[in-house]
This record gives structure tokens, sequence and C-alpha cells, in this order.
């Protein structure tokens, strides 16, 4: 079993994934528990999987931009960061706007020549 797997939150979380496999909220949950305990690859699919269910769960994107960045996969960040501003600017969330210009500025540092 690994480290993550013995993770109490994590097994709770992948429990309520597989109870209900159609709902956002456990596979969001599942990401966020994944992310804290950092595994960024298992939780950038959770999140992915989040919005798939809910596709204007704004911050599903910004928080799979945030993994892709720890994995140094910049340009798919960079999908994720203008998601979450189109999205955030057609939810009129001030917050999130702000926070996804700002990972567009530094993706665009990690990727100059």
């Amino acid at each position: 079993m690994s480290e993550h797997e013995q993770d109490p939150k994590i097994a709770r979380m992948r429990a309520m994934v597989e109870r209900f496999p159609e709902r956002s909220v456990p596979h969001f949950g599942l990401a966020q528990a994944l992310q804290s305990a950092g595994d960024h690859a298992g939780a950038e699919a959770s999140y992915a999987e989040a919005y798939q269910r809910q596709a204007d769960l704004m911050m599903a994107y910004f928080r799979r931009g945030e993994c892709l960045m720890a994995l140094e996969r910049f340009e798919e960040a960079r999908e994720m960061a203008t998601k979450t501003r189109d999205l955030a600017m057609s939810q009129s969330h001030s917050g999130p706007l702000a926070d996804a210009t700002e990972m567009l500025e530094e993706i665009a540092d990690e990727l100059e020549p």
C-alpha cells in the first residue's frame, strides 16, 4: 500500500468517488486530498474528472493548473489558467481572475527562452 493510500482523508475520498462516481464533488475532494499530499499527478487527473462532470467548476481548472505547473507541464497549465480566467470573467469572480492572471504570467516566465 502506498503512502498516499494510508492517508485517511484520501481513503475516505476514494470511497466517496466509488460510491458517487458521476458526481463532481467527490472527484474534487479526492483531488484536493491528493494535492495536499503532494501527489500532483493523481490530483491533476482527479481535477479533470471533476470538471468533466461539471464544466463550470472553475476551481477544478485552476487547481489542475497548479498541479500541471508542479509537474512542469506548462503548456497544459496555460490551458487551465486560460479556462479559469474565462470562467472567472463569465462568473464575475475577481479573486480567481487575479489568480489565473498571475498563473499565466508565471507560465509565460517559465516558457521564455
